[in-house]
Order: structure tokens, then C-alpha cells, then sequence
């Protein structure tokens, strides 16, 4: 492994830390309603982003509106769902069910976009599908229903990169993180005014205030990260989120994972190790073209929420 990328793998981990920490984060702030949870943390990151665009000289004007509008909308629904599944299961299990999204991407993107299914994706969505089944374990005991949010998370995630695909065609990563962040901002306060609104305390304040640092935070690691090698040599990575958010149920909340969930988190962690070996092998006919390829997924995962 070269020093460049040996610097991305550090940063990709570090950002799987504060992906991890942000969702511990949400779970033990008390008292404070899930959407004015999410207000704060994108609020704090549209102010970040418009500094950041006008510091660099980039035009708030995006190109694909339409796609824009419907990747804010998708991303926003499925923050609204992750927040809810993090305070609902297990963290450990919130974070490692929504994970799964990059394996309903392969699907979307055979389905709506005619990208073709290769044999690795194939068994790779056998052992995500089988992970996911293990640990939500429907008929090995009463049904938990709210396990639905993080599914649901991962769907909508997955709407969100194939809808991504086609807008960063023509808008680059920072209008589409503004579009989100600007969006999920002005979505949520509907939410607080008309439904659950808790005036924070000041201690409650600095954990949202926190809340929105660590997302920042979380962010900018990815963005870095991915300066430094492509999304398929380093994605694999940002599958230690599960670790570190399995070691913060077990310190903070006495969450242990049972051995279902264990063996469904290796199924998962194993699909994802499957598709980073196959997909980081340049192809042999035309390696111009997988540099073009591996942009493009690169600039989908520094969005992610």
C-alpha cells in the first residue's frame, strides 16, 4: 500500500469513528425531539458549506434542479429515519443495517440506471441479505418492528446515491452537500414548530451545538479521505463504524450484540470485503475508463449523510 493511500485508509477510519460517535450521540441526547436534533445537525453544516463555497468562488447555482431537489428530499427522509432507528435498536445494529445500502445501490442502479450486475455483486448481496436476515431474525422471536427505521434508512440512502449518480453528471460535491444540507434545515423546522418542540437547556444546547460539530467533522475526514485514493480501494474501511459503534453500545448503554447479530455483522462486513477486492481490480481493457468510474463514486460517498 502506497503512503498515499495509507493516509486515506487513516482517514476513513478516523471518519468511521465520528460517523459512529454522531450516532451515539443522537441516542444519548435526552429530552430532545428527533427532528430538532436533525435541525441542529444540518444547520450547522449549511453555514459550513456556504462559508466553504464562498471562500472557494463557487456559484450556488445548481445545473440538474430537479435531481438536486430529489437527492435533498431522499437524504432528508432517510436522516429522519436514522435518527429515529438509533434511538428505537441497538446502535450496533442501527449503524450495520443501514450500512447495507451500497448493496441496494448495486440493485437501483441494474434496475433504473441498466448498470450491469457482475457474478461478485451477486454473492455479495447473498451474504448482505443473509446478515441483515440474521440480525433482525424474523420468526426466531417476536418481530421488533422498529428495526422497519433502519431498513428504511438504508432504502432511502440507496435512492438518494442512484439519484446522486446522475446529478453529479453535471453539479459538483459542494452544491449537492448544500442542496441537503439547506433542504433537511428548512424540512425539519415544520416538524418542530407544528409537532414535537422542546426548548433546550444549555447543557442540551451544547450537545446540539456538539452534534453539529461531530457531523462537520465526520464529513470533512470522508471529503479528505477521498482526495487521496478512490471510493473502491478504501470503502471497506468505513465498515469500522459497526466496530466502534459496537464498543460505544457495550461501554455507554451495556448494548451486547448477541451471537445472531455478530455472525449477521460478519455477513454484511464480508459482502462489502467481497465487492472492495473485486471492484479495486483495474480493468483490463480500458483503466481511463474505471479512473472516470471510481471519481464518480468517490464524489457520491463524500455526501454522505
Amino acid at each position: 500500500m502506497t503512503k498515499e493511500k495509507r493516509k486515506a485508509a487513516l482517514f476513513m477510519v478516523i471518519a468511521a469513528f465520528f460517523y459512529a460517535l454522531m450516532a451515539a450521540m443522537v441516542k444519548s441526547i435526552d429530552g430532545i425531539p428527533v427532528f430538532e436534533m436533525l435541525f441542529f445537525r444540518t444547520a450547522f453544516g449549511s453555514v459550513f458549506i456556504i462559508v466553504l463555497m464562498l471562500k472557494r468562488h463557487i456559484s450556488f447555482k445548481g445545473v440538474n434542479k430537479t435531481g438536486l431537489f430529489f437527492r435533498g428530499l431522499t437524504g432528508f427522509i432517510a436522516d429522519a429515519f436514522y435518527f429515529i432507528s438509533i434511538t428505537k435498536i441497538l446502535l450496533a445494529e442501527t449503524v450495520t443495517i443501514t450500512n447495507t445500502y451500497p448493496f441496494i445501490v448495486v440493485l437501483l442502479s441494474a434496475l433504473f440506471l441498466r448498470e450491469k450486475i457482475k457474478r461478485h455483486h451477486f454473492i455479495a448481496l447473498i451474504l448482505c441479505f443473509t446478515g441483515a436476515l440474521l440480525i433482525i431474525r424474523p420468526g426466531f422471536c417476536v418481530f421488533n418492528f422498529d428495526y422497519i427505521y433502519a431498513i428504511l434508512t438504508s432504502i432511502f440512502i440507496a435512492i438518494t446515491y442512484t439519484i446522486l449518480k446522475k446529478v453529479r453528471e453535471t453539479d459538483p460535491a459542494e452544491i449537492v452537500v448544500l442542496y441537503f444540507s439547506v433542504m433537511t434545515t428548512l424540512l425539519s423546522i415544520p416538524f418542530m414548530v407544528f409537532g414535537q418542540f422542546v426548548l433546550p437547556d444549555a447543557g442540551q444546547l451544547a450537545q446540539l451545538m456538539a452534534l453539529g460539530v461531530v457531523g462537520t467533522v465526520y464529513q470533512w475526514f470522508v471529503s479528505t479521505a477521498y482526495k487521496y485514493a478512490p471510493a473502491s480501494e478504501i470503502s471497506i474501511y468505513s465498515y469500522t463504524s459497526i466496530v466502534f459503534s459496537s464498543v460505544m453500545g457495550i461501554v455507554f448503554w451495556d448494548e451486547y450484540p448477541v451471537l445472531a447479530t455478530i455472525a449477521g455483522m460478519t455477513a454484511i462486513i464480508s459482502g462489502a470485503f467481497v465487492i472492495f477486492k473485486k471492484d479495486s481490480r483495474p480493468p483490463k481493457d480500458s483503466p481511463a475508463d474505471e479512473e472516470i468510474k471510481e471519481d464518480e463514486i468517490s464524489s457520491s460517498e463524500i455526501e454522505k449523510d
